[in-house]
């Protein structure tokens, strides 16, 4: 990864009637190095809980996430639905 600044976003997609998300947004600054980059959808109580974790490994920087609901009316039955994260850097 490039030392620089970037728009770290969680979004899904349904391909059964093209729903997408209004995409979790959250600007982060990334040293360069090596990350462990997780996207994890967790069920919870008639919604998921998607988290997308980056995990630096320089021992001196902390681990960063960004977290977004996603609801069962929102993932149609009967269809795939795509869902992750993405870097985009701004400069």
């Amino acid at each position: 990864m490039a030392d620089d600044d970037y728009v770290w976003a969680g979004w899904f997609y349904s391909h059964v009637d093209g729903t997408i998300a209004e995409p979790e947004l959250r600007k982060i600054h990334l040293g360069a190095g090596d990350y462990t980059w997780t996207d994890c959808l967790k069920p919870k109580d008639g919604y998921y809980i998607h988290t997308s974790t980056l995990d630096p490994d320089n021992p001196a920087w902390k681990t960063a996430s960004v977290s977004q609901d996603l609801y069962f009316y929102l993932l149609l039955p009967g269809g795939d639905t795509t869902w992750g994260s993405e870097l985009i850097r701004e400069t």
